[in-house]
């Protein structure tokens, strides 16, 4: 069995540095195992330099990408990985040193399963506001945060046990019949969401079996800037045009292409989210905001399209 490692990375030279230091001290039995495959998605910092500097470190193939947009970079990855299984990781996280391995044993102990991940921890830079780590269970979905525990346990659509971005594998056979979708993922600094959960999702609809692997741990970067309502408010906003770019709808009378249905349910968060912070209490007020900002969004995307529909 040959796995592929694949990360994308933007402008991150120091953060990938420190991803690829980790993964030289990944505890394998065998190093012809793997491949590391990095994919330069346009990158203007020094993050050619980092990857030559890791060259006789690591079994690492760097690969550019031009067209800007996480979609983009992932499809490009998978275009040229040679593995049996292909696990994909960010260029801002630390892997246990068994991390791969027991994605190995996985692979072996689920042969007809297509999809797997593991846990995702906050690896904060200094220490976080007490808000946030009061809210965490409402927000982790924001930083990238996933745990199930440890047993091993299947992913289940339906209610909603999937694994995140930073840190899961697919068979190979079934990620090439299912790219990622350049309308989604990030794009340099536009956050659009969901990318690996809409592949995740179809193949697992369409019959494919999914697993937990609780020992395939990493620590997931989450810098001072990221720690603010301001990120907050970008990422829940971009999570809003994520939903109306997957599907959903409102029904009834719309103005500027926007459901009235829609505006409705805004300005009653808008509300609840100013009597939530004078009055309600801390916790009331993230949900608020984060309801305010998702309904938001979703009406920046339904304006656009309508915009673009009139052009």
């Amino acid at each position: 069995m040959l796995v592929t490692v694949a990360i994308c990375t933007w402008n991150r030279a120091e953060l990938l540095a420190n991803t690829l230091r980790k993964f030289t001290e990944l505890s394998l039995p065998n190093q012809d195992q793997w491949e590391l495959i990095v994919v330069n998605n346009n990158s203007t910092d020094s993050t050619d330099d980092v990857l030559l500097s890791f060259k006789n470190k690591l079994p690492l193939r760097r690969i550019f990408e031009s067209k800007p947009g996480l979609s983009n970079a992932r499809n490009s990855a998978v275009r040229e990985a040679r593995g049996d299984y292909i696990i994909w990781t960010d260029d801002d996280v630390l892997v246990d040193s068994d991390w791969l391995s027991s994605y190995i044993r996985a692979f072996k102990q689920f042969p007809d399963a297509a999809v797997f991940g593991g846990p995702i921890k906050p690896w904060f830079e200094g220490v976080p506001p007490a808000w946030l780590l009061n809210s965490w269970n409402l927000v982790s979905s924001a930083f990238a945060a996933r745990d199930f525990g440890e047993k091993t346990i299947s992913f289940d659509v339906a209610e909603g046990r999937l694994p995140f971005g930073a840190n899961y594998g697919i068979r190979m056979k079934e990620q090439k019949a299912f790219l990622y979708d350049p309308e989604l993922g990030l794009k340099e600094e536009n956050i659009v969401l969901g990318e690996e959960i809409k592949v995740i999702k179809a193949i697992l609809i369409s019959g494919g079996e999914g697993w937990w692997v609780p020992d395939a741990k990493v620590l997931h970067w989450i810098p001072k800037k990221r720690q603010s309502f301001d990120y907050l408010k970008k990422y829940f906003i971009g999570k809003g045009r994520t939903l109306i770019k997957q599907g959903k709808a409102y029904g009834g009378v719309s103005f500027q292409g926007i459901p009235f249905r829609l505006l409705r349910r805004y300005f009653k968060t808008l509300v609840r989210s100013y009597l939530a912070k004078m009055i309600w209490g801390e916790e009331v007020y993230v949900k608020e905001f984060i309801n305010k900002n998702i309904r938001f969004g979703q009406i920046l995307e339904l304006r656009r399209r309508h915009l673009l529909r009139d052009s």
